[in-house]
């Protein structure tokens, strides 16, 4: 560690010879803050004097004047864009999201180009008492990606991928989707635990430990998306070798602190923070670059969706737990509860294997030998079979919640039969509500429970798995349709809370625990974190006094 600029050697061979372009550094925003001072503009990072607590005034989101929007941007970098509601469709296009539910008339949108500019935003905020959030792939259902009023940090313009096929690592930037991943791996023979939703963006499940995330699940085409970085599994958690959980594989970031500051964390620098970002990220600071681990990865694998019909639940369901008990570690399948093509309610078993046909067909021929309505399994390239769960649209007219739940394997039949079933009288009595549906991605286990649960953050490695409840209901939007825009969700909303304790309860899972992304942060953050919750309070009180980012 070099004693005057705080620059581990270590961690910047990470970034020799990447072809990134001179960073232009202007003046720094003249802020009425007195407890931090604007951090030194350095690509890693100087080290910073301890300043002086101070009493901060609340956010309010006052209203900024021009003079003052235009002084904040002449000093950021020329490539950085921000946008007003006087910016026209630009500033709309900016506002939009997945779910309809989450878009928000945010007053000032910012795209930074680099982590300075991410900087200056979040300093610009607090002296302005603007409340901010942080944006990249913009598919948290309750908007956490969106602010009514404040400040938008737009990670859009920060999505370079780097491959070092030699060291076997990837560095990304924070604003970066999973697709850009899998295409820039792909190049090189390589893939990282990444997330089978492309649309979803790399900070979101890296520092939140994603699972899987149910978008529109109610059909066989897209069945899920994104979330933030927490226990994200992969096709890939068990296999190549043992990858594990997204958020196992992460090196080392680059994160923005409430403070201004840009810091690396890893095991050797900020041990901490590094510690807290793996499950909890998004309390702490934004991330503008990870580094993970890369694994050698075959072109071609086998994968696609199986549907059947309800009337098969049952030999599908011991089929399913046949296939399961083999323990394959390169076999994965997302279970799926949703509608069949011909609308009726059915289970999508959404097969991968990593590995040759032959083998494959092997591997899943219990439920192959039940003749599926829909037969769409076949060989791909990995980074295509990454996109099957991909929503059509990236953003859509929908409202969309999230709930979270979890099982045991083997399943019940007689259980899972009473969840379809809860379902499709959901989708009967609510029919704006019919593209609800749930999601459980089924992979071997063995080696997310081969980190310690006080490793990271992120606490939860034991057999259960995760359930992600997609609801998911159609929105008038005029004024006549109100009341009946206001009864559907109450509706949805009842159902989906129900139908979590219904899964809990009759798949023998873990009724205390949350899984954060699915419950898009709703909390209480004790059954989030568990046997972690206190020292992340800890950490919290350490790196963000304040209460600047998500609180706890």
């Amino acid at each position: 560690m070099c004693q005057f600029c705080g620059l581990d050697p270590a961690y910047a061979l990470y970034f020799d010879s990447l072809p990134t372009e001179p960073r232009p550094l202007s003046a720094p925003v003249p802020l009425n803050i007195n407890s931090t001072s604007a951090p030194v503009p350095n690509f890693f990072r100087l080290k910073k004097k301890k300043q002086p607590k101070s009493v901060i005034a609340p956010m309010v989101n006052p209203k900024l004047t021009p003079n003052q929007i235009a002084a904040f941007t002449s000093a950021l970098s020329p490539q950085a864009e921000v946008l007003t509601p006087e910016s026209g469709g630009a500033y709309h296009a900016a506002l939009k999201r997945w779910s309809r539910s989450a878009e928000k008339p945010a007053q000032i949108v910012v795209k930074p180009y680099c982590a300075e500019d991410v900087s200056k935003a979040i300093l610009f905020s607090r002296g302005h008492n603007l409340r901010f959030v942080a944006k990249c792939g913009g598919h948290s259902p309750g908007g956490c990606s969106s602010s009514d009023g404040g400040l938008v940090v737009d990670l859009g313009l920060m999505r370079s991928v780097h491959v070092k096929p030699e060291e076997r690592i990837v560095v990304v930037d924070g604003g970066a989707l999973w697709r850009d991943v899998n295409r820039a791996t792909a190049d090189y023979g390589l893939a990282s635990a990444a997330q089978p939703a492309t649309s979803a963006s790399v900070v979101s499940l890296s520092t939140v430990a994603m699972a899987s995330s149910p978008a529109s699940m109610g059909t066989h085409r897209h069945p899920f998306s994104d979330r933030r970085f927490a226990r994200q599994m992969s096709y890939l958690t068990q296999t190549l070798p043992f990858c594990s959980l997204v958020c196992d594989n992460l090196i080392a970031a680059e994160i923005i602190t409430a403070d201004g500051s840009i810091l690396n964390v890893s095991q050797t620098e900020n041990e901490d923070l590094f510690w807290a970002i793996r499950g909890a990220g998004n309390r702490f600071g934004i991330v503008t670059k990870f580094i993970f681990k890369a694994y050698p990865q075959p072109d071609i694998v086998w994968a696609g969706p199986l549907v059947f019909p309800s009337e098969k639940l049952e030999p599908v369901i011991e089929a399913l737990n046949e296939w399961y008990a083999k323990g394959d570690p390169k076999a994965a399948c997302g279970l799926i509860l949703g509608k069949s093509p011909d609308d009726k309610p059915a289970l999508i078993c959404l097969c991968f294997y990593n590995g040759s046909t032959h083998v494959a067909l092997e591997s899943f021929a219990p439920l192959l030998s039940l003749n599926p309505l829909v037969h769409n399994a076949r060989a791909m390239p990995y980074w295509q079979a990454q996109t099957l769960t991909d929503d059509q649209h990236d953003h859509t007219t929908d409202r969309i919640r999230f709930a979270s739940a979890n099982l045991r394997l083997p399943l019940s039949p007689p259980h899972i039969r009473k969840a379809l079933s809860s379902l499709a009288l959901l989708h009967r009595q609510v029919p704006r509500a019919s593209k609800t549906g749930c999601l459980a991605l089924v992979v071997q286990m063995k080696a997310v429970g081969n980190v310690g649960r006080k490793d990271m953050s992120f606490p939860w490695r034991d057999g259960c798995v995760d359930v992600g409840i997609g609801a998911r209901w159609e929105w008038g939007g005029e004024k006549d349709d109100e009341d009946k825009d206001a009864e559907t969700e109450r509706k949805v909303i009842e159902w989906q809370e129900g139908f979590q304790k219904l899964l809990v309860e009759g798949g023998r899972g873990d009724d205390f625990r949350l899984y954060s992304n699915h419950e898009d942060h709703r909390g209480p953050a004790a059954r989030e974190y568990g046997v972690n919750y206190m020292k992340l309070l800890e950490c919290k009180r350490k790196w963000d006094p304040e209460g600047v980012f998500m609180k706890f």
